[in-house]
Protein backbone atom coordinates (compact mmCIF):
# COMPACT_ATOMS: atom_id res chain seq x y z
CA UNK A 1 0.00 0.00 0.00
CA UNK A 2 1.28 3.56 -0.90
CA UNK A 3 0.13 6.79 0.82
CA UNK A 4 0.40 9.61 -0.27
CA UNK A 5 -0.33 13.16 1.45
CA UNK A 6 -0.71 16.42 0.20
CA UNK A 7 -1.19 20.20 1.90
CA UNK A 8 -3.98 21.56 0.23
CA UNK A 9 -3.97 24.67 1.29
CA UNK A 10 -1.59 26.73 -0.57
CA UNK A 11 -0.47 23.82 -2.29
CA UNK A 12 -2.82 22.79 -4.50
CA UNK A 13 -5.64 25.38 -3.66
CA UNK A 14 -5.19 28.73 -4.12
CA UNK A 15 -6.30 30.60 -1.16
CA UNK A 16 -4.52 33.52 -0.93
CA UNK A 17 -7.37 35.55 -1.61
CA UNK A 18 -9.81 34.26 0.91
CA UNK A 19 -6.86 34.47 3.63
CA UNK A 20 -6.22 37.77 2.80
CA UNK A 21 -10.16 38.54 2.98
CA UNK A 22 -9.78 36.80 6.70
CA UNK A 23 -6.78 38.99 8.11
CA UNK A 24 -8.52 42.24 6.69
CA UNK A 25 -11.65 40.69 8.35
CA UNK A 26 -10.04 39.80 11.55
CA UNK A 27 -8.31 43.43 12.31
CA UNK A 28 -11.60 45.18 10.81
CA UNK A 29 -13.10 43.07 13.94
CA UNK A 30 -11.25 44.72 16.80
CA UNK A 31 -11.64 48.01 15.11
CA UNK A 32 -7.89 47.70 14.27
CA UNK A 33 -6.57 49.20 10.13
CA UNK A 34 -6.80 46.40 8.29
CA UNK A 35 -3.63 44.96 6.44
CA UNK A 36 -3.53 45.53 2.16
CA UNK A 37 -3.76 42.25 0.66
CA UNK A 38 0.15 42.83 -0.25
CA UNK A 39 0.75 42.77 3.69
CA UNK A 40 -1.04 39.80 4.13
CA UNK A 41 0.12 37.63 1.37
CA UNK A 42 3.49 39.03 2.81
CA UNK A 43 2.88 36.74 6.19
CA UNK A 44 1.15 33.89 4.65
CA UNK A 45 3.11 30.88 5.17
CA UNK A 46 4.00 31.19 8.64
CA UNK A 47 2.53 30.95 11.96
CA UNK A 48 -0.62 32.70 12.71
CA UNK A 49 0.69 34.07 16.15
CA UNK A 50 3.69 35.37 14.15
CA UNK A 51 2.19 36.50 11.04
CA UNK A 52 -0.21 38.36 13.36
CA UNK A 53 2.82 40.35 15.19
CA UNK A 54 4.35 41.35 11.95
CA UNK A 55 0.45 42.30 10.64
CA UNK A 56 -0.13 44.17 13.71
CA UNK A 57 3.35 45.54 14.29
CA UNK A 58 3.11 44.57 17.83
CA UNK A 59 4.95 42.14 20.62
CA UNK A 60 1.68 42.40 22.70
CA UNK A 61 0.74 38.75 23.01
CA UNK A 62 -2.90 39.38 24.56
CA UNK A 63 -3.61 41.62 20.88
CA UNK A 64 -1.91 38.64 18.88
CA UNK A 65 -4.13 36.35 21.02
CA UNK A 66 -6.95 37.76 20.07
CA UNK A 67 -6.18 38.60 16.83
CA UNK A 68 -5.41 34.25 16.18
CA UNK A 69 -8.78 33.85 17.99
CA UNK A 70 -10.37 35.87 15.47
CA UNK A 71 -9.28 34.42 12.92
CA UNK A 72 -9.65 31.46 13.60
CA UNK A 73 -13.48 32.35 13.61
CA UNK A 74 -13.75 34.42 10.52
CA UNK A 75 -11.92 31.22 9.16
CA UNK A 76 -13.93 28.71 10.34
CA UNK A 77 -17.17 30.63 9.29
CA UNK A 78 -16.37 30.75 6.08
CA UNK A 79 -15.35 26.93 5.75
CA UNK A 80 -19.47 26.76 6.09
CA UNK A 81 -19.98 29.72 3.19
CA UNK A 82 -17.01 29.86 1.31
CA UNK A 83 -16.80 25.68 0.40
CA UNK A 84 -15.29 25.32 -2.93
CA UNK A 85 -14.14 29.00 -3.42
CA UNK A 86 -10.74 28.33 -3.99
CA UNK A 87 -9.66 26.74 -7.04
CA UNK A 88 -6.71 24.18 -8.05
CA UNK A 89 -3.25 26.02 -9.13
CA UNK A 90 -2.75 25.49 -12.96
CA UNK A 91 -1.27 22.50 -13.60
CA UNK A 92 -2.08 20.44 -10.18
CA UNK A 93 -5.23 18.26 -11.01
CA UNK A 94 -2.82 17.29 -14.26
CA UNK A 95 -0.03 16.64 -11.24
CA UNK A 96 -2.62 14.35 -9.22
CA UNK A 97 -3.69 12.38 -12.11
Amino acid sequence: MILVMFDMDGTLLDTQALITEHMAATFRSLGLAEPTPERSRRVIGLSLPVAMAKLAETDDTVLIDGLVEAYRAHYRASVLTDQGREGLFPGALEALQ
